[in-house]
């Protein structure tokens, strides 16, 4: 990149720019680089850590919260947000002591606190970046753990919301052998570098030249990956450079769609993820399900797959593929609990365009399941019946299959 914005700099709510003057910013208003870690691959409880060229660590840490009681998925597709979705560098607190301003007051939350060499012990997190004429380059050292005195990608208060297992089991010393984890650049037009702070008090003129580039790109390739983001006080022009296929929603906060970051020691050999195919096919299951509520459904899910099996539910357009669903049914057993036709319950509700707004509640529940069976490489007579299964809430969870307990967790 020959053209690197940054203006943001600061720390947590401190974040501000010279540039971006008279709203609250964030990391990717400008160019920056993004780290996605779910440990419990669940589609909860992740974290998002956003850097520029200006941090001299990640200043704002963006994370997933479980919401009201667990309930509410990550914004999107007509649903509603978590109770806090920019929790700068702490979560699972309540939405308390968002910002702790350089001093360790959360408690028993979590919080990701950088290193400072005179107030912290070296365990902490680091990181370094280095600009040149061509770009920059960015350097990250997270903590595993969380400790008294800092943070870490697990946090193992008693406090900790994982209502399924514990923060230990997820450590690669217990056996884990893998997270879901991903990465993303947001990238800006090479005019976006030269903004100054009296082109931001004109959003219009923004917009206009973010959709200058985009019919530019379609003229020329067909497509664009540029999108106006008009959810920010004011217009931002970017897309996403991700390391996952993001799908027809091009939207980075889909965690059952990243990779898998495996735990492996040098000499051991490289294992294939069991639980893949159980993940790929409730992600499709998931998306098929809001799109019938959308539509067809008119507010009400399906325990029928059959009423999935269609372009009009299933389509690229909501990350979705029909034909890859219908093949999967060669391999795997789907069965789904919902109330046809029932437009009311104790789950999150999902906006259906001229029917209905969304809410954290009211709405229908349906629970998808995905079991099949897998053969000892070793011994083929040995052999084991797998269930997994997603929740209208995007839940998932999965059996704790090829786990080999280890040491004692640090």
């Amino acid at each position: 990149m020959r053209h690197v914005a940054a203006s943001v700099e600061g720390h947590c709510d401190k974040l501000h720019s010279n540039v971006w003057k008279a709203t609250p910013v964030l990391p990717y208003f400008d160019d920056d680089f993004e780290v996605f870690i779910d440990p419990s691959q669940s589609n909860y409880f992740y974290v998002e850590f956003e850097m520029n060229a200006r941090s001299t660590g990640p200043e704002c840490y963006l994370v997933m919260q479980p919401g009201r009681s667990g309930i509410v998925p990550q914004a999107g597709l007509g649903s509603i947000a978590p109770e806090c979705a920019l929790c700068c560098n702490t979560t699972w607190n309540a939405g308390k002591g968002l910002c702790d301003h350089d001093s360790e007051k959360e408690g028993g939350s979590w919080t990701m606190e950088m290193f400072v060499d005179t107030a912290r012990p070296g365990d902490g997190m680091l990181s370094a970046t280095t600009n040149t004429t061509h770009g920059w380059a960015l350097e990250i050292r997270f903590p595993m753990l969380s400790s008294p005195l800092h943070g870490g990608l697990l946090n193992r208060p008693a406090s900790q919301h994982l209502p399924f297992s514990s923060v230990e089991s997820l450590h690669p010393v217990r056996g884990q052998r893998f997270w879901w984890a991903t990465f993303a650049n947001a990238l800006h037009a090479g005019w976006w570098s030269k903004l100054t702070a009296a082109d931001t008090k004109h959003p219009e003129f923004i917009k206009r030249l973010c959709e200058e580039v985009i019919r530019e790109d379609e003229r020329r390739y067909g497509f664009s990956q540029f999108l106006v983001d008009a959810n920010n006080a004011a217009p931002t022009c970017y897309y996403e450079a991700a390391s996952q296929n993001l799908g027809g929603h091009q939207y980075m906060h889909n965690p059952d769609q990243f990779g898998y970051l495996q735990f492996a020691n040098v000499t051991s050999p490289i294992c294939r993820n069991v639980c893949w195919l159980a993940r790929f096919v409730l992600a499709q299951i998931y998306q098929a399900e809001v799109h019938y509520l959308m539509t067809a459904g008119q507010g009400s899910f399906t325990s029928k797959i059959g009423d999935l099996l269609s372009v009009a539910t299933c389509d690229i357009s909501n990350a979705c593929n029909v034909s890859t669903l219908v093949d999967a049914l060669n391999y795997v057993d789907i069965s789904i609990y919902a109330d046809d036709g029932k437009r009311t319950g104790e789950c999150v509700r999902y906006a259906v365009p001229g029917v209905q707004n969304s809410s954290s509640t009211g709405g229908p529940c349906f629970t998808a399941f995905v079991t099949y069976t897998i053969r000892s490489k070793g011994v083929s007579a040995d052999k084991s019946l797998l269930m997994f299964s997603c929740s209208q809430a995007r839940l998932m969870s999965q059996p704790g299959v090829g786990q080999r307990p280890g040491m004692p967790v640090p």
